[in-house]
């Protein structure tokens, strides 16, 4: 079908605002095979000459899926102007790449922690001590699902200050949130999370929420029998004021680029996502602050969900809930091992995720809703935040 024509040219075309959304999945894909990427920046800018001249004599797309005259006249602007990146549109003119399909709702939703029931929280209640009480050796239990974070070795498989972060814990969230379902009546739970920006609830002051013994040695420093440690729950509030870490979130939901977001890697200032999130560890006690040992304080799991809620209501700001929208948010040249890490099957590997009984890699793990039938409510917050602010 051939582009649809637009009232006239678009002026003042960006990048995120129209440019990425004119070409179709189709378009990306095969020009993938022939070593261009239509879904990178870079690659379009670099190469923007070229598919300018394929564009305006009707090579490509080939017949008949050709652009309009005034698709091509405002791939033209958009050079004149100098490549501007923008920002997302509220209502988007160019809907080439993103499906117009409503997304069918995902089954797992999961709540902010206050807003559950007293039936939800008996529930959760449940789930909790259950797998808590298992013995170690059940894959199920809370110590093999804490200890896939770290301790005890050789399994030290987590992702941090990489580009793999977030598709590692988003896989993560769902293997303990599984775990969790596991328990007979428990089977349609889903992880709460705790908006670190909020107090800290009062139910996560109490059991089974409140602390874990060690049914086994995990480390040096760390036998059978230790108990997981917090800070007073006023020196957590004071502590996450003092490291700013609602400014590093508010500041995160206004980038437009991938490492931008994260803020750790390629250059990218070191004060958004991944700066929050490890200023909430130091938060809020011994056993948090240390990375070997933090998924066995209970807490771990409200705190890390918060941040797969946030990864998730950024995505859908970017409309990048889909590989290649998720890739025109990555600067190929910039930040390569991000892009590796979605293209090539190598780099994407989320070990032990890869592996049944979830058999995620991160490209599996980059459509929340649709791929792992996951969604957040109450999310209203981080859409709220606009991309001027700095």
């Amino acid at each position: 079908m051939v582009s649809p024509a637009t009232a006239s040219p678009t002026a003042n075309p960006t990048w995120y605002g129209d440019i990425r959304d004119m070409f179709t999945s189709t378009d990306v894909d095969h020009m993938r095979k022939q070593g261009l990427d239509l879904a990178t920046y870079t690659e379009v800018v670099t190469h923007a000459g070229n598919i300018y001249q394929q564009l305006a004599l009707g090579n490509m797309p080939p017949h008949p899926n050709q652009w309009s005259p005034d698709w091509v006249a405002t791939f033209l602007n958009w050079m004149t102007n100098g490549y501007p990146k923008g920002t997302p549109s509220a209502t988007p003119t160019f809907m080439a790449r993103t499906a117009l399909a409503a997304v069918p709702s995902a089954t797992r939703v999961r709540k902010e922690i206050t807003s559950l029931s007293v039936e939800e929280i008996d529930q959760l209640k449940q789930a909790f001590t259950t797998i808590k009480n298992l013995d170690p050796s059940n894959p199920n239990s809370y110590f093999a699902q804490a200890s896939i974070h770290w301790y005890p070795p050789p399994n030290t498989y987590c992702m941090h200050h990489v580009p793999g972060y977030n598709p590692w814990h988003r896989a993560y969230m769902l293997s303990f949130e599984n775990a969790l379902r596991a328990v007979p009546g428990c089977e349609n739970i889903t992880l709460p999370y705790w908006d670190i920006t909020t107090p800290f609830p009062d139910v996560l002051k109490a059991p089974p929420f409140d602390s874990y013994v060690l049914q086994e040695d995990v480390g040096p420093g760390y036998p059978k029998g230790y108990t997981t440690t917090r800070f007073t729950y006023d020196t957590i509030a004071e502590n996450l004021l003092k490291y700013q870490v609602a400014a590093d979130i508010d500041r995160a939901m206004t980038k437009t680029d991938w490492e931008d977001f994260h803020g750790f890697w390629s250059d990218a200032n070191y004060n958004t996502i991944i700066a929050a999130h490890d200023s909430g560890h130091n938060s809020i006690g011994e056993t948090m602050q240390n990375q070997e040992v933090a998924a066995f304080d209970p807490v771990f799991w409200f705190f890390h969900c918060n941040w797969d809620r946030l990864c998730w209501a950024w995505q859908k700001k970017m409309i990048a809930t889909d590989l290649n929208g998720l890739l025109t948010t990555i600067d190929k040249q910039t930040d390569l091992i991000s892009y590796q890490l979605f293209t090539d099957q190598a780099v994407g590997i989320l070990t032990p995720f890869g592996a049944a009984p979830l058999k995620l890699d991160a490209v599996s793990t980059i459509s929340s809703d649709l791929g792992l039938d996951v969604d957040y409510s109450n999310s209203e917050r981080t859409f709220s935040v606009d991309f001027a602010v700095k």
